[in-house]
């Protein structure tokens, strides 16, 4: 049984975009990243933009305030339109494999720890993440976590799946 009948390349991005399954065409998504180097906490790159499924490289963000984040905006080839689904997806084995980030955004004492995506625009959304780290320390309470810096080698990209 074919289960997929033909394979459609978006020609901008270069990377999967549709697929045919019985004749229905299946979105897969379109992928953005930011690809600015700051790691300053409370920093905001808004001009870098990249495309398509290889993602980039999450750098070693300032993890040592409490209630700051580190933002980075993610524009879109096409418009965000109202039933869009947009997800921060995280690679832990250099591309590989993709996940979305499930944990969110939470606060443990004064620290904010995670990474959210948020609108910001028709075009683009922002991805924040916290700099608290990317998770709470185990032993101690309300201190700054696991810092972004020990997430080396992690990618993170937004997919952007219209309906």
């Amino acid at each position: 049984m074919n289960l997929v009948d033909k394979i459609l390349v978006d020609p901008i991005t270069k990377g999967l975009k549709f697929f045919t399954k019985g004749g229905a065409l299946v979105n897969t998504g379109e992928y953005a990243f930011n690809t600015g180097n700051i790691t300053a906490a409370g920093a905001t790159d808004s001009t870098s933009f990249g495309y398509g499924p290889t993602g980039t490289p999450i750098l070693a963000i300032d993890s040592v305030t409490s209630s700051n984040s580190t933002s980075f905006v993610v524009q879109f080839q096409t418009p965000v339109r109202n039933g869009d689904k947009t997800e921060l997806e995280i690679s832990t084995d250099g591309g590989a494999t993709w996940l979305p980030w499930i944990w969110g955004v939470y606060r443990q004492g004064a620290y904010l720890h995670g990474a959210r995506v948020s609108s910001n625009n028709s075009t683009s959304v922002q991805v924040n993440f916290m700099n608290g780290g990317y998770d709470s320390n185990t032993t101690t309470f309300g201190v700054a976590g696991e810092p972004w810096s020990n997430a080396a080698g992690y990618r993170w990209r937004v997919r952007k799946t219209s309906i």
